[in-house]
């Protein structure tokens, strides 16, 4: 059975089964002719209708008896029937109306049409009376009852607008602090007063219900998600509906109350969905300033710190090498310490060096000096560089495209590459070798460097270039700061290139730098 069959049906169970005296409850959507045409069918009347009904033949005796007493005439006692027959239209409907106009043709032709108390008609002048007396009754109740419809559907609307202006303010002021899965499901319940309210949000997998929501119609709202189908089901008159931002569903609800049309279902799914996005669009806004924040912070400490150490740095390093040129003087064992000591302040000097290159990109101080970069010259320095740093270490640079070059800042490039390099020294097995080496296409250049050594698991590799970062299974084992890998983003994002990485325990790890090979 499709959707639009159930909520048919759904709307004809409502008004058969409405026991108001009035027709505000009558739902909007419902056209006129068809309410109408259900008010022409022979249910069973309502009590209240029915109680309207015999008011009416009670009113209709009343007045028979006093024009029939006081000798009034057809035309005076059609008319006195006729008000009633118009009140009951608006207060049972369309068939009572038709009702009591039957009864007062029958008591206008008995007691009113010559001959008197009898039921045949002399005068075929009086049986025009008696129609046009029908169809008046007839033509006036339909036209009552259909404004009352309109006037009911009218009146719903306008009850729906303000429930929905009330939950769109709501939305606006919502508790950013609470979970607004539980607001929203607790609004709903409380505004329109619906006995059963389920929100589930796909994004935070959470559900909320309110009212008298069980396990199974949870159960049944997570499922309207997954099937991505707007359905009703007429067995409990439950709605369920998807939430959707854009073409993109997002969770679903479910919605029980008599009442209840497909439009408000569809409004309030849309105004749930776009509720729960514009909380996480807060939510990761509020993410992204304090991230900015903290960067921004980090980088004074990181420029501060620096600075700091430059100063005793620099007359440690002057003291080792003034000991080392007396190193005549000196024992051996003396000799040895002193360049060890020189040799860690080398050490401590270079990661000085990175903090301040780092703080300098954070701050946006970095100024390209564009020249044209041989990729062969950047290579060989940067791996004779290592070669210096790292004696013994087997490194090999691969001939392929040797000839190729870009443009950019070459003192750049060449931190870079000392960079990716150190970090494959670093993480390799001590008896593998470094491999280096340049891939070219037309529009781009990509230098590489591989190791075989831990690879890198696939749910961290994406985190390796980020600052402070470091792989679990070796941040113990190996030193470092965690920052080459990210001066090397910054270095390679700045010439509108790319870095990627690639690990796994057969082949290797592999790091690389894309850059464009157009001049602009």
């Amino acid at each position: 059975m499709t959707g639009s069959i159930q909520e048919e049906r759904h709307l004809g169970r409502t008004l058969k089964d409405d026991a108001t005296p009035r027709l505000g409850r009558l739902l909007h959507g419902f056209a006129v002719p068809q309410a109408l045409a259900w008010m022409s069918r022979g249910y069973r009347l309502p009590r209240a209708r029915l109680r309207t009904a015999l008011v009416g033949i009670a009113a209709l005796a009343l007045i028979t008896a006093f024009a029939f007493r006081l000798h009034l005439g057809l035309t005076t006692a059609a008319l006195l029937q006729l008000m009633v027959v118009v009140l009951a239209a608006r207060e049972g409907g369309f068939i009572v109306a038709s009702a009591l106009s039957a009864i007062a043709v029958a008591s206008q032709l008995y007691f009113f049409v010559p001959p008197i108390l009898g039921w045949s008609v002399a005068d075929p002048l009086n049986w025009v009376a008696l129609f046009s007396f029908e169809y008046c009754a007839l033509v006036v109740s339909r036209l009552w009852t259909a404004a009352a419809l309109e006037s009911a559907s009218a009146e719903a609307r306008r009850k729906e607008f303000e429930w929905l202006y009330e939950t769109s303010r709501f939305v606006l002021l919502m508790d950013l602090q609470a979970d607004p899965v539980v607001q929203l499901a607790d609004l709903v319940h409380r505004i329109y007063g619906f006995p059963v309210v389920v929100v589930f949000d796909a994004v935070s997998a959470r559900a909320a219900s309110a009212g008298l929501a069980g396990a199974e119609v949870e159960r049944r709202t997570r499922d309207t998600y997954l099937q991505a189908q707007n359905w009703f089901d007429p067995a409990d008159q439950t709605w369920f509906r998807v939430l959707c931002t854009g073409t993109r569903p997002t969770g679903a609800m479910a919605l029980r109350g008599p009442g209840m049309s497909a439009s408000v279902a569809d409004a309030l799914a849309v105004l749930i969905a776009l509720a729960l996005e514009r909380v996480r669009s807060l939510e990761l806004e509020n993410l992204a300033d304090a991230i900015r924040q903290s960067d921004q912070i980090r980088t004074v400490l990181l420029d501060a710190l620096a600075h700091d150490v430059k100063t005793p740095l620099t007359a440690i390093r002057t003291a080792s090498s003034g000991l080392l040129e007396r190193r005549d003087c000196l024992s051996a064992t003396q000799a040895e310490l002193v360049g060890l000591i020189d040799q860690q302040s080398d050490r401590i000097n270079e990661i000085t060096d990175r903090l301040l290159r780092m703080a300098r990109l954070d701050a946006k101080e970095l100024r390209l000096q564009r020249t044209a970069i041989p990729v062969r010259k950047v290579l060989e320095e940067a791996v004779a560089e290592a070669r210096r740093s790292s004696p013994g270490r087997s490194i090999r640079q691969l001939a392929s495209a040797r000839n190729a070059s870009f443009v950019g800042d070459e003192n750049l490039i060449l931190i870079a590459m000392a960079q990716v390099l150190d970090n494959a020294l670093k993480y390799a097995a001590t008896d593998s070798v470094i491999t280096v080496g340049v891939e070219q296409n037309h529009d781009t250049i990509t230098l590489f460097v591989h190791n075989v050594g831990n690879p890198i698991p696939s749910v961290e590799i994406g985190r390796v270039f980020e600052r402070f970062y470091r792989v679990r299974h070796t941040a113990r084992r190996t030193a470092g700061t965690g920052l080459g890998l990210a001066i090397t983003r910054k270095i390679v994002t700045a010439h509108g290139g790319s870095v990627g990485a690639v690990s796994d325990e057969v082949q290797g790890t592999t790091f690389s730098m894309s850059f464009p090979t157009s001049k602009e």
